[in-house]
């Protein structure tokens, strides 16, 4: 709700809008109040209109804003004076501003008084005696020299005022310094026709610019080459590909056959750069994402352990194979490969990957992939068990994986049913991609036995949805 905060005497009232109609003033009929001798009984008026609030003065302007005003449409923040008093709008919910202290401490503006009405002058005393007119003759006019009297102009009569036809706008003084101004820049050639010939002008240039630069761009291979350069300096590798294609194509000379080439080798060492800072970039990311996660989850802060580290092992490796050439020769991405080249030599001893996997060994790499949300591999992690409980029949530990198995299949089970509701969920909200992804993921990759043939149904429900 919009209300007024009244800053008068040090003090500080607030007045909430809640009518149509309020009045401000000195007087006791003022619903808001503002004693002091130099504001009137009411002073001025407060109207709630069209959902918004005016404030009008009554007999006087009114200061809004450091601005003389009859009336105002108030916004949030306006100020208004009244005499002494400072009026703040407020609207509901909006920030309250800070009303400036050197404001609050100095008088309205006045509007200007009007000069003083001059003193009557004493006029002579009337004379009694009667006045004497003198008549002159006036000559009669003949027949042939009566004029229409429309044509006749009327000299004015000195010292009688004239009165002015107010449509008459040549009469006054600043219209006819405007046009003798105007007259006298252009020469006297109407404005108009200065707009139009220079819009003309322009036109006629652009039309030549056209055409001279599509009859070079289209046949002269010197100036495709210099758009090819400009081209591929700003980054854009198909244009330039395509300027550099036209001007093979425009018959040119030995010497722009040579630069045909040389801006060839520039383009193709320029998209060899930037697949380059893709590749780095991209071997950046699996090294921040993937082995940094698994090295703070698994191994910082930890006492080595050979079961992490056999998994880690592995994983950088993977790394290297993958992004080793393509950071050896980026300066980018050598810092890179030097990090993961220390953590192999760091992890590599304690792994001992030339031993066997021991049951602790199999627990932790089957067991991971099973905790991967909605990337985990039950398939993999029984596959991974079967194994080694083929291997490893006489191990003393060999009931604790087969326990470990049992327990997988039937976490497998829940996760494919919680699997299979997140897919509905895409498929009802239309993201039928995602769906369609993660039921191939199940069915491909990390469906068992027991609910394969149900993973291969819901393929089929998503693929007929789409």
């Amino acid at each position: 709700m919009p209300s007024l905060e009244i800053h008068h005497d040090g003090s500080r009232k607030v007045y909430q809008i809640l009518e149509d109609e309020l009045y401000v003033g000195s007087g006791e009929r003022s619903e808001i109040a503002v004693r002091d001798d130099e504001v009137q009984g009411r002073h001025a008026r407060v109207v709630t209109e069209n959902g918004g609030v005016r404030i009008e003065g009554l007999e006087t302007e009114l200061e809004v804003n450091g601005e003389l005003a009859r009336d105002r449409v108030l916004e949030h923040g306006d100020l208004v004076r009244i005499g002494p008093a400072v009026l703040l709008f407020l609207e509901d919910g909006e920030p309250k501003p800070v009303v400036p202290r050197k404001l609050l401490e100095r008088r309205a503006v006045r509007a200007p008084e009007p000069d003083p009405e001059p003193e009557p002058q004493l006029q002579p005393k009337p004379s009694t005696r009667p006045a004497t007119v003198r008549v002159a003759a006036i000559p009669s006019i003949p027949q042939a020299e009566k004029k229409d009297p429309s044509s006749i102009v009327v000299a004015p009569i000195r010292g009688v005022p004239q009165r002015r036809d107010p449509e008459d706008r040549s009469r006054h003084p600043l219209r006819r310094e405007g046009r003798a101004r105007a007259s006298s820049s252009t020469g006297g050639v109407p404005q108009w026709m200065i707009m139009s010939l220079a819009l003309l002008a322009a036109i006629a240039i652009i039309v030549v610019l056209v055409r001279v630069l599509g009859a070079t761009s289209g046949h002269d291979p010197a100036s495709l080459l210099n758009l090819a350069e400009h081209r591929l300096k700003a980054g854009d590798i198909v244009m330039a590909r395509s300027y550099v294609d036209q001007a093979e194509k425009s018959n040119p000379d030995a010497l722009e056959l040579r630069r045909v080439r040389e801006l060839r080798a520039k383009i193709e060492d320029v998209v060899k750069t930037k697949a380059s800072l893709l590749q780095v970039q991209r071997a950046r990311a699996e090294y921040d994402g993937r082995i940094q996660r698994f090295r703070r989850t698994y191994l910082d802060g930890k006492e080595p352990r050979r079961e992490a580290a056999r998994e880690f092992v592995p994983l950088l490796q993977e790394w290297l194979d993958t992004h080793r050439s393509v950071c050896a020769g980026s300066r980018d991405g050598q810092g890179i490969l030097e990090s993961v080249e220390r953590l192999l030599a760091e992890w590599r001893g304690v792994a001992k990957l030339n031993e066997p996997d021991n049951a602790t060994d199999i627990l932790f790499k089957a067991g991971r992939r099973t905790r991967r949300k909605a990337r985990s591999n039950y398939r993999e992690a029984v596959a991974l068990a079967d194994a080694w409980l083929a291997r490893n029949a006489n191990d003393a530990r060999i009931q604790e994986v087969r326990d470990a198995r049992e327990k997988w299949i039937r976490e497998g089970a829940d996760w494919f049913n919680r699997s299979c509701r997140t897919i509905d969920d895409f498929v009802r909200s239309g993201n039928k991609e995602e769906a369609l992804k993660r039921i191939e993921f199940i069915v491909n990759e990390a469906s068992l036995p027991d609910w394969d043939g149900k993973a291969r149904e819901k393929l089929a429900e998503v693929q007929a949805a789409q």
